[in-house]
């Protein structure tokens, strides 16, 4: 009978392990986490786009050429950065084709970047 009490004291240790290590997993990944995420990326949406209408802006405004200059780069610089976001993300799928897909992207925003800083360095 000690036996039995033992087995069931025990079982309900492990039940009660398991149930904590179901929580901790459900707060890693869980939705809040999930939703802090998309919250994030929407933002960075967001702030992609205004930085592309000022600059956008500021090109239409009529300064002078070298801060056209400066202001095309930066654009192609931002289109750049999303362009490797999009390929990374592509990267991550389980899909052949479509990490195919983002290793391409990949490489073209290598090109592009190496285009970009062609005359800085």
């Amino acid at each position: 009978m000690s036996q039995i009490q033992e087995a069931y004291q025990t079982l309900t240790e492990i039940d009660q392990l398991l149930a904590d290590i179901e929580l901790k997993i459900t707060n890693i990944t869980g939705a809040e986490t999930t939703q802090r995420l998309e919250q994030n990326l929407n933002t960075f949406r967001q702030l992609e786009r205004l930085a592309l209408r000022y600059l956008t802006l500021a090109r239409r405004m009529g300064l002078p050429e070298d801060v056209g200059a400066a202001i095309d780069f930066l654009a192609r610089l931002v289109v750049a950065i999303r362009m490797a976001h999009i390929s990374i993300s592509m990267m991550m799928a389980t899909n052949p084709l479509t990490a195919a897909i983002g290793v391409a992207g990949l490489i073209g925003t290598a090109v592009t970047m190496t285009d970009s800083f062609a005359g800085y360095v």
